[in-house]
């Protein structure tokens, strides 16, 4: 009897940690692709100095059509940075940040973990852009 319990156990074991394993697994891939999103937001706000709002939603609707996203889909409420026009000159620098849920499931049946875990991508931008209204000379 002591062997039976020690297998099933042993089963139980192997099974939470292959389910653990398989959900960072697909972790990378998720963030890679959030990396990459902050990025190209990033770089069409250096061009303005600022983070435009219709860039922003086509990022979120990019990121939003991606099956790593589907679960917790984002909103503009999720990006963090400069969305003020004309506060910023050509040589200063912003943070853009995207904000994310990265779901981990885990279902054996009679045991089931369902947590959001989250996870943010910051990336540093200078802007690029010379507003002459707001030249001091």
């Amino acid at each position: 009897m002591a062997g039976f319990a020690k297998s099933i156990v042993i089963v139980l074991l192997i099974s939470t940690i292959f389910l653990i394993t398989t959900n960072f697994i697909f972790f990378f891939p998720w963030y890679m692709t959030l990396a990459y999103e902050t990025y190209n937001l990033s770089t069409l706000a250096a061009q303005h100095n600022y983070i435009d709002e219709e860039e922003a939603l086509m990022i979120i609707e990019n990121l939003n059509q991606k099956p790593f996203f589907r679960e917790n889909p984002l909103s503009l409420s999720d990006i963090e940075g400069q969305f003020d026009a004309g506060v910023l000159q050509r040589g200063e620098q912003f943070s853009v940040t995207i904000n994310a849920r990265y779901p981990i499931r885990m279902d054996m049946g009679f045991f089931q973990i369902e947590r959001d875990w989250p996870v943010s991508f910051t990336v540093e931008t200078t802007c690029l852009y010379f507003d002459k209204n707001l030249d001091p000379v």
